[in-house]
């Protein structure tokens, strides 16, 4: 177990305990006094911190110290709290496990004074225990991915505005226009869709690989929405300028490790036309069988760096080296909804701004394996091994049951709003508890 698995697996009861106790509260109506759940709430998130950010911005690491506090509440609180009991605890249940949680939580503090109180102010330590920030997981799946937008635009409603966006694949370039605002609206989306066309966003001309895989269609993302992205002086705006930090996965294929020669994957897939609803029923059978043996090795649309840009190619260059890559290709590869890839990078360097590691992270999967799309369901059992592998680091996780083809790349606006109204009454639902769980703690 790696040092990063070891220190989940530590917290992971608490990440567990925390939904289940926001549940709780919900369902007791009322009747759950507040002071008990904010009691609780502390000391969970408490318990949770590994890394504290100081005034003069160095990281203290208190995780050691709160090892006594984390068993302790697992012990008091799990029983009542673990997510598979048959019945949610109710407010009577809770009230002598709350006064036990906030003394162990006070003796916990504590001793973390005690041992940091030179280096880390008792501010610093509550600041990063009482407020929460959102963390944002947008899953790939191609059309599947619009329902995305009814999560951004029941989070703007409701208050809740991410700290953090990570996405892989169709996630990621969603993720990126949710990022460009603080704000988000609703209104924009189709005035950007109608800006797009297939011919914009692929080209099916031969086109060498130099950094990414060879395939059937090459996506010019630059040409396409480049524009949606510029400065005030018509300069581009880099990622790392975003008004929300963006974290998008993609997949690095080590050399020695692919199944077959390079120039055998352009072939692999013969693509007829840009645009997929004129493919025709025979061809969409067959492509999405032969997508279907690519994708389990590389995936079928792949980006690449074609333009004069030194600086993007030399920093590309250097990537690949560093990690003996022989090319990159799609995320959703090997991490279509990356919960544990953003869970660890907010463990590692913090949130932007403050350095806080008290993340409540949302994953949203719009291409879980479903019955009802049986022409798909091979292509989602792929991506289904390793997105349960990243379903104990979040908070909520959603897969929803309704979406549009992976093929819907460009959806008519009739379309686009019957599947996003469908979608937000799937989600409605969770709307509150994450709601909750987001709320600022008050002090202990």
């Amino acid at each position: 177990m790696t040092f990063v698995a070891e220190r989940f697996a530590e917290i992971r009861p608490l990440v567990e305990m925390e939904a289940q106790l926001a549940r709780a509260a919900i369902a007791a109506r009322g009747r759950f006094y507040e002071g008990d759940e904010a009691a609780i709430r502390y000391a969970l998130s408490l318990a949770r911190a590994v890394y504290v950010r100081a005034p003069d911005g160095r990281d203290v690491a208190v995780s050691r110290l709160l090892r006594p506090l984390r068993e302790r509440l697992v012990q008091l609180l799990w029983p009542l709290l673990d997510p598979q009991r048959l019945q949610i605890a109710s407010p009577h249940e809770l009230l002598p496990a709350a006064r036990a949680a906030a003394d162990a939580a006070r003796t916990a503090r504590d001793e973390v004074m005690a041992a940091l109180g030179h280096r880390l102010p008792l501010e610093s330590l509550d600041r990063e225990v009482r407020d929460r920030h959102l963390v944002l997981i947008c899953g790939g799946g191609g059309g599947t991915g619009y329902v995305h937008l009814a999560a951004f635009a029941l989070l703007e409603a409701a208050g809740l505005q991410p700290a953090l966006i990570a996405g892989s694949s169709m996630g990621a370039i969603l993720g990126l226009f949710r990022a460009r605002e603080k704000r988000f609206d609703m209104a924009r989306i189709p005035e950007i869709l109608a800006d797009l066309t297939y011919r914009k966003i692929f080209r099916i001309i031969p086109q060498a690989s130099v950094y990414g895989l060879p395939g059937p269609l090459r996506l010019h993302l630059r040409a396409a929405i480049g524009h949606w992205f510029r400065n005030a002086d018509g300069s581009a705006v880099r990622i790392s300028e975003l008004p929300i930090p963006l974290l998008v996965t993609v997949t690095g294929i080590r050399r020695g490790k692919l199944p077959r020669p390079l120039e055998d994957y352009e072939q692999l897939l013969e693509v007829p036309d840009e645009d997929p609803a004129r493919w025709g029923l025979h061809t969409l059978h067959r492509s999405v069988q032969r997508l279907t043996e690519a994708v389990q090795e590389l995936g079928v649309i792949h980006y690449d760096v074609a333009r004069d840009d030194p600086r993007m190619k030399n920093l590309l260059t250097e990537l690949l080296r560093k990690h003996n890559l022989l090319r990159l290709c799609d995320g959703g590869i090997s991490d279509n909804v990356p919960v544990r890839t953003a869970w660890q990078h907010v463990q590692r360097v913090g949130l932007g701004g403050n350095g806080s590691r008290n993340a409540v992270f949302l994953a949203l999967d719009s291409f879980a394996p479903r019955l009802l799309t049986p022409l798909w369901y091979p292509l989602q059992s792929i991506a289904a091994p390793a997105v349960a592998r990243n379903r104990p680091y979040a908070h909520l996780y959603k897969a929803f049951r309704r979406t549009l083809s992976p093929l819907a790349l460009l959806p008519s606006q009739r379309a686009l709003s019957g599947i996003v109204a469908r979608a937000k009454e799937e989600l409605l639902g969770e709307i509150p508890v994450l709601q909750r769980l987001c709320a600022p703690i008050p002090a202990l």
